[in-house]
């Protein structure tokens, strides 16, 4: 049975038993990537999967996804919650995954709370070679201090972890390897060490000769699963995959999914019992359009060959996220137009509209308004500025928070 007939014999069956099935078809419409059409986020690099049209052509099914009980959905989306919020949060950053945006709601959280975060000695990156993660890696603060929170980019490694924060909820996220890897190979630009007019199938071609020459190289093949702890070695092997795949559903709380950004969000919200705000982000890290590459087929190809292994776990945790989805029931799809409603409002009052400011010369900022609140302060700072931050406030000092007007330009920068 093909895809169409499917979704139209679940439609007919629900008529017939008189049922809501939303959540099913919400469900379908996740998990059948064939049925979806990949483009661009206007928000930056935390792209999206936009489904194609003529999936919910049908009347019926349409009527199915818009007369919700729409009271009961709003009543749960804006709740009060009679749960205990979670303080105690690892977030394993992988790399070139839309990580730096979640790394800031979570760090937002933590300082607007004034939690303690566990934070690298000296930059804002305790794994910055293939090491581990090590306890000794964490800058001390006063003796007999607990830490509450670990966001900053640390290679996965579980008992050195839960000596630094006990019985913490973990997360990380993960994106689809082609556009994981060609994100990699444009910001830690590979290309420059690779002499050839097509870089990316001359390093498959001839991998040996240049993998130890390129900066970061344990992420040059599967590296989503070298973040997370394997080494390179390793990814290579079938079974210790497999192995390595089945003890991150054991010991992960959850993992998010780049191309449902939104979506993985509101799971994550119930999770950690947090409010709707407390979810609201300003994506960092946009690439700019010259620094990225227009892959041809066969070299998308390639590149799912070439990471096999990233292709196993995202393909296993992207199936883990639909079974969450549908778990939430029938008022995901609401929930989920009003969060994108909620933040859209947000990046009205707060953003310049259409005006950015360059970063190292390859990534675009957006640029506050004058007037912005302190809440959108929080909101658009990036978690350098927050790793930066809570260093000064683990050292017992007062944060400043200094505004600087260009003077070229009039606009605000915060430091």
């Amino acid at each position: 049975m093909n895809h169409s007939s499917w979704f139209s014999s679940v439609r007919m069956e629900c008529s017939r038993k008189n049922v809501m099935c939303t959540s099913v078809l919400v469900i379908f419409s996740l998990i059948v990537i064939k049925s979806a059409v990949f483009m661009q986020s206007s928000y930056g690099d935390v792209s999206y999967f936009r489904w194609s049209p003529n999936v919910y052509a049908n009347n019926d099914v349409h009527r199915l996804k818009t007369t919700l009980p729409s009271e009961q959905c709003i009543k749960r989306f804006y709740r009060p919650v009679d749960c205990n919020p979670v303080k105690k949060l690892i977030y394993i950053k992988t790399h070139k995954t839309g990580s730096t945006t979640l790394a800031s709601i979570i760090e937002r959280y933590g300082y607007t709370r004034n939690l303690t975060m566990a934070i690298p000695k000296g930059n804002h990156i305790f794994s910055k070679t293939s090491q581990p993660f090590q306890r000794s890696m964490v800058a001390e603060i006063d003796e007999g201090t607990h830490f509450d929170m670990l966001t900053n980019h640390a290679r996965y490694n579980r008992p050195e972890l839960d000596s630094v924060i006990p019985n913490a909820t973990y997360i990380t996220i993960l994106r689809h390897p082609v556009k994981q890897f060609e994100s990699s190979f444009s910001y830690f630009r590979w290309n420059k060490y690779i002499r050839s007019n097509d870089p990316i199938m001359e390093l498959f071609r001839n991998s040996t000769k240049y993998i130890d020459k390129l900066p970061m190289k344990g992420l040059v093949q599967n590296g989503q699963l070298f973040d997370l702890g394997l080494t390179a070695e390793q990814t290579l092997n079938e079974s210790i995959v497999e192995e390595k795949i089945l003890s991150l559903d054991r010991e992960m709380d959850l993992i998010l999914i780049t191309e449902y950004f939104d979506e993985s969000l509101l799971i994550l919200r119930d999770l950690l019992c947090w409010s709707v705000d407390d979810i609201l982000y300003i994506s960092n890290g946009i690439r700019k359009e010259t620094q990225r590459r227009n892959l041809t087929s066969t070299e998308k190809d390639s590149i799912l060959q070439w990471n096999k292994s990233d292709l196993k776990l995202y393909q296993y945790f992207e199936k883990i996220l639909a079974s969450k989805i549908k778990q939430y029931g029938p008022c995901f799809e609401h929930d989920l137009q009003l969060f994108r409603k909620r933040r859209d409002k947000i990046m009205e009052q707060c953003l310049e509209k259409n005006i950015f400011d360059v970063v190292q010369g390859r990534e675009s900022r957006y640029v506050l308004k004058r007037n912005a609140t302190e809440f959108c302060l929080n909101l658009w700072r990036g978690d350098v500025t927050f790793t930066g931050l809570r260093r000064k406030a683990n050292a017992r000092t007062i944060p400043e928070m200094k505004l600087i007007n260009k003077t070229n330009k009039g606009r605000i920068q915060i430091i």
